[in-house]
């Protein structure tokens, strides 16, 4: 079985992960990017024959450098 992550422009702001055509993150909603491990984990469990992928809700918060 062959499996994809997808990558395409979208709107400004916008940050999208998709596996095999199913959205698992979306910075929109979230409002801040995903943990780079949240999304290694995913693949490795669609890899692995694990089935479906949760979508991802945990986010970084935004950083703030004030001056």
């Amino acid at each position: 079985m062959s499996n994809t992550v997808e990558d395409e422009e979208g709107r400004r702001g916008s940050f999208e992960v998709k596996i095999n055509g199913k959205l698992i993150f979306s910075k929109i909603e979230t409002s801040g990017f995903p943990f780079p491990e949240d999304i290694v984990e995913a693949i490795k469990k669609i890899k692995d024959g694990g089935g479906s992928v949760e979508k991802i809700t945990r986010s970084k918060p935004k950083e703030c450098i004030c001056l």
